[in-house]
């Protein structure tokens, strides 16, 4: 059992550096989102998508990780439109 509580320790520790990496990303799709209503812009900008999509290619979980990043595009748009 100590194996099982030190890894997931070990991701206690990794969410505690990721969720505030994520925090902040949130709040400059806000400022984003701001600039795009300003501009009369696209909230969605299918290349830019598609760009940070295929960053998650070369990693070994690359099917989990785009997944991820498809939601947090997803939510990222979301807090876009609300300006």
């Amino acid at each position: 059992m100590d194996d099982l509580n030190t890894l997931r320790k070990k991701i206690d520790d990794l969410d505690a550096k990721i969720m505030p990496l994520l925090e902040e990303r949130m709040t400059l799709s806000k400022i984003i989102g701001i600039l795009k209503q300003e501009q009369s812009r696209s909230i969605t900008d299918s290349a830019r998508e598609q760009s940070i999509l295929d960053k998650t290619k070369p990693f070994k979980h690359a099917s989990s990780l785009e997944t991820v990043y498809r939601t947090l595009i997803e939510e990222s748009k979301k807090i876009q439109g609300k300006g």
